[in-house]
């Protein structure tokens, strides 16, 4: 609403129940509106959440070198929290709502899972490479 500055005149809020299906945005500046528009969900989130929680799935799977017990757990959880600043930079720079970022974190989270288990050979031992 803030960006697309609607002309509230032309828009009847009397009639209860009604569908506004057409707005005429008064904002000249079509960067913005365009911009605002492509928010859902966020990009930034999404593609942080899923290189992240990818890179912790293969550490977890292909990392066995012989170091102190909390290198690899204290490795993954670097890792996370990047994704998490990631994330939540984007709601601190007002670029994103939290709803979109939220969502994009779950979507790249589940990508990152699904292509983990199902795609990639990550699970399969050296032997039946």
């Amino acid at each position: 609403m803030n960006i697309c500055q609607p002309d509230w005149s032309q828009i009847n809020c009397t009639i209860p129940y009604r569908y506004i299906d057409s707005i005429t945005c008064t904002n000249t500046n079509s960067h913005l509106v365009r911009e605002a528009r492509l928010s859902f969900p966020s990009g930034h989130a999404s593609f942080s959440a899923f290189t992240m929680v990818y890179f912790v799935i293969y550490l977890e799977v292909r990392y066995k070198f012989k170091t102190p017990r909390l290198v690899l757990p204290f490795l993954q959880f670097l890792c996370l929290m990047l994704a998490i600043y990631t994330s939540f930079s984007r709601i601190a720079d007002y670029k994103h709502h939290w709803s979109d970022v939220l969502s994009g974190f779950l979507l790249g989270t589940t990508v990152a899972t699904l292509t983990a288990l199902s795609i990639s050979d990550l699970f399969q031992s050296q032997t039946n490479r």
